[in-house]
């Protein structure tokens, strides 16, 4: 008798294992945390499928003054750049409770977090632009300084330490290795970067007035991936998906795409000039500029292939 290896049977549990894996693709449980003009904002978007979801709006802080980058910290809090005062608070999103962290920057845009040595780094965007090392205990010093015209936002972490710049004024990202920065990537004159946040892969996406872009790890080779549909793209940050946020700063949306640049859902941040969104984050230690897990949905397809070809072994072992 001529044994199968794939049966009718073991085919169609098969096909229904790879069918209930992709459908986890869209699953997100996870707030989205994002700077207004005077506050931080959260957003529920662990429902909804499609280009536009329903995302339920929680304010988490007010009383900030033209809030800028935000991080989540080694300990849990939100850490929240004030441009105006050129100060950084502090916000424990349980009991949203807002305290002064550091002060003394110039113009400041974006901030992130080293896990690795439990400090903040903030990007000062006033000229000539600098990047400042702030501890623990909230002691700032300066890390380097940048020459002239050259205007850092964004910033961001590789898994290996190195430090990524959004340089808004010379239209071009920095790579810092050791404090020592050297031109990573350039883009067209005029158009500002504001956003960077590195995957897992190593790619570097920023964003700018060129839309949201993505660039190789050895910074040779840099592909606009949005060019249309984003009014003023500022900060971008990865959910845990896999999928690229990025605020729209003139639209007042957070728009989610995948790595190809496709939208995959969208949602209002509110109306009126107060609700222009500006930074992104989410509730992982140096979240909003470096963080990403592989999309649920490959790894549901992978552990859908395992399990039908062990059930297809086990059937053909049990006719034998």
């Amino acid at each position: 008798m001529k044994k199968e290896l794939f049966s009718p049977r073991s085919f169609f549990l098969c096909a229904a294992l790879v069918i209930a894996a992709a459908a986890t693709g869209s699953a997100r449980a996870e707030l989205v945390y994002v700077t207004l003009q005077s506050s931080v904002v959260s957003f529920d978007i662990s429902s909804g499928v499609g280009p536009t979801i329903a995302a339920t709006k929680t304010t988490v802080a007010s009383g900030l003054t033209e809030a800028m980058g935000l991080v989540f910290g080694g300990d849990g809090d939100l850490y929240v750049l004030n441009n105006t005062p050129g100060t950084v608070s502090r916000i424990n999103v349980g009991t949203q409770a807002v305290t002064g962290f550091a002060s003394g920057f110039t113009d400041p845009r974006g901030i992130t977090y080293s896990s690795t040595g439990n400090a903040f780094y903030v990007a000062n965007s006033g000229n000539p632009g600098s990047i400042s090392l702030v501890t623990s205990s909230g002691t700032r010093s300066n890390y380097l300084t940048f020459g002239t015209n050259t205007s850092p936002y964004g910033l961001a972490l590789d898994a290996a330490g190195a430090m990524y710049s959004a340089n808004n004024a010379s239209y071009s990202i920095s790579k810092i290795v050791g404090g020592t920065p050297s031109t990573f990537t350039t883009f067209t004159p005029g158009q500002g970067v504001r956003g960077v946040a590195v995957a897992a892969n190593g790619n570097v996406y920023s964003t700018g007035n060129f839309g949201l872009s993505v660039t190789n790890p050895e910074g040779t080779s840099t592909t606009n991936l949005v060019s249309s549909g984003l009014g003023f793209a500022f900060g971008v940050a990865f959910d845990s998906t896999g999928d690229i946020l990025v605020a729209d700063y003139v639209n007042q949306t957070i728009n989610a795409y995948d790595t190809a640049g496709t939208l995959q859902y969208s949602f209002s941040t509110g109306a009126g000039t107060s609700n222009r969104p500006r930074y992104v984050a989410f509730d992982v230690p140096g979240s909003g500029f470096n963080q990403v897990v592989p999309e649920p949905s490959t790894c549901a397809m992978a552990l859908a292939g395992i399990a039908c070809g062990g059930y297809s072994m086990w059937r053909r072992r049990k006719r034998t």
